[in-house]
This record gives structure tokens, C-alpha cells and sequence, in this order.
């Protein structure tokens, strides 16, 4: 993805309510910059109050988004305490937590399997190598997969190959994946919660540096 996308804005609760904006890289994650405001809680101008995340769903140039774990940073406009006006006399700030490309889900939504990879785990799992003519048949293999069965399902650490055909040539990248397999189901949330963040943190304290999960790839139950 690129490091901005322009389009349409609403929350599930407030569907025919779309204001344009333009999503953007950040250096920390993600930013949602709206021209028009969203209806949502957002604590007003009167003293601190608790505000619930909020999930924002999203469609630039046909590719659907959601963005998840929302908290509004700042919203300016004629009076600001006026969160039913929708008017272009608004402009609002969100920091989005997480974003999922390709489709509307919500939080209550599961998932029969997933794949992500972490920075730093092919330092733990090396990868084969290029294959081909030139490689020599002792040349090191990547290890084999290995699952560990959870709850409900199994995780799975391995290499996976992809290819990619162009006019002239074909080029091939190899790359470490965990897979979770819950036939039963799992929200984000619990991947995340489960698999992911423990996984990360593991893998953090391997290579003695901070490290991220992405390229999350998820299957509908």
C-alpha cells in the first residue's frame, strides 16, 4: 500500500454518512485526516471522558477498508461541541490502531485461519536460499515446518515461497510465515491477543530489538 489513499469515510452505525478524507503513513502507524466529521462519541470540549474506540470503514478507488481501534486526535470546526453538524467546515483527526485492506469486518467477525510474519524471525528461521540450475545439490535447505497444537487448532512456523511471473522473467522470494489454523474460528482481537503479540514478544527478546507483525493475511470462517 501506498503512503496515502484518498476516499470515502463512514462508521457502521452511520452508514449514509460519508465524509471524504485521506488516509496516511505516518511514522508510528496510520492517520485518518477528514474534511466533514463522523457522528460519533468523541468526549467534547468539557473535561475528560471515557471514549470508546471507534471502527471506520472506508472505500478508495473501489478497495474497501476498515479501520480498526480508532481514537480522535482533534477535530476543529465552527463549534466544536456540535457533533451532529457533517458539514466541509470540519476538519477531524483520527489515529487509526490497525487497518484491514480488502474488505468491511467487524469486530465480532471470524477467521478459520491466518498467516502474518514478524521482523526478525528469519534471523531464528533461515530461509534456503535461491534454487535453481546454479545451486548445488548440498546447498542448505530451509528447515521444516514446525505446528504446535493450541486450543481449538494448531500454529505453524515455515517457509513459503512466492513467485512472481513478469514480461521477461520470473523472480522468486522466499519468506518466514506463522499460520494459525482455528477451524472453530477467531476475531482479530484473539489473534492478535493469542498468537501474534506472544509470538512478537518472543521473537523481540531473541534478536534484542523491537519488532512489528505484518502482511497479516486472514480467511473468513
Amino acid at each position: 500500500m501506498g503512503e496515502q489513499r484518498h476516499g470515502v469515510w463512514w462508521t457502521p452505525d452511520a452508514p449514509t454518512v460519508r465524509v471524504p478524507g485521506a488516509l496516511n503513513r505516518i511514522d508510528d502507524g496510520w492517520q485518518l485526516d477528514l474534511i466533514g466529521t463522523l457522528l460519533t462519541d468523541w468526549g467534547g470540549d468539557t473535561g475528560l471522558r471515557l471514549v470508546p474506540p471507534t471502527t471506520i470503514w472506508g472505500s478508495c478507488l473501489g478497495t474497501l477498508y476498515t479501520l480498526r481501534h480508532c481514537y480522535l486526535n482533534d477535530v476543529t470546526g465552527v463549534n466544536p461541541d456540535a457533533t451532529e453538524s457533517t458539514d466541509d467546515q470540519w476538519v477531524m483527526t483520527w489515529r487509526v490502531g490497525s487497518l484491514v485492506r480488502g474488505g468491511h469486518v467487524t469486530e465480532a467477525t471470524l477467521y478459520s485461519a491466518a498467516s502474518f510474519e514478524i521482523t526478525g524471525l528469519p534471523a531464528w528461521w533461515p530461509l534456503s536460499g535461491l534454487r535453481g540450475p546454479q545451486v548445488r545439490p548440498e546447498t542448505y535447505t530451509a528447515p521444516a515446518d514446525v505446528t504446535v497444537p493450541v486450543d481449538g487448532g494448531s500454529i505453524t512456523i515455515g517457509v513459503r515461497e512466492e513467485i512472481h511471473q513478469g514480461r521477461r522473467r520470473k523472480s522468486l522470494r522466499e519468506r518466514v510465515a506463522a499460520m494459525v489454523d482455528r477451524p472453530s474460528g477467531s476475531t482479530l482481537d484473539a489473534i492478535d491477543r493469542d498468537v501474534a503479540r506472544p509470538l512478537r514478544a518472543l521473537v523481540a527478546i531473541g534478536v534484542d530489538e523491537p519488532v512489528s507483525v505484518f502482511n497479516l493475511r486472514v480467511f473468513p470462517e
